[in-house]
């Protein structure tokens, strides 16, 4: 599960979905609900996923010359953050696990219980 969601949100994060996490989440979420899977094993499988889903992409352009870490220094001080990189990514993906969270919990609380 963990492998096939990461790998649906490297996908969409290759092409510019950057929602593509909270989707993910509500689809592991509604399959969850449906199976009756543990709670915190699926949520734990999402989190994972959104931080390797966007991770992935990042170091493949980092690696591939493109200036990530540039980037990433310049919106943290334009948002007001210490100017590094480090701090940048690490919060684009604490985002991209808070959507899949969300997605996760909207996943599971609109699918109905079974039994």
């Amino acid at each position: 599960m963990v492998a096939g969601s990461t790998a649906a949100i490297a996908l969409g994060t290759l092409i510019g979905a950057w929602f593509m996490p909270f989707l993910v989440g509500a689809a592991v979420g509604a399959v969850g609900r449906l199976r009756s899977a543990r709670l915190w094993r699926g949520a734990s499988a999402v989190a994972l996923a959104g931080a390797l889903g966007w991770a992935l992409p990042l170091g493949r352009q980092a690696l591939g010359g493109a200036p990530v870490g540039e980037v990433a220094r310049t919106a943290a001080a334009l948002a007001g953050l210490p100017p590094l990189a480090t701090v940048t990514v690490s919060a684009a993906l604490l985002i991209a696990v808070v959507q899949a969270l969300v997605g996760f919990w909207v996943g599971r609380t609109v699918v109905p219980r079974r039994g």
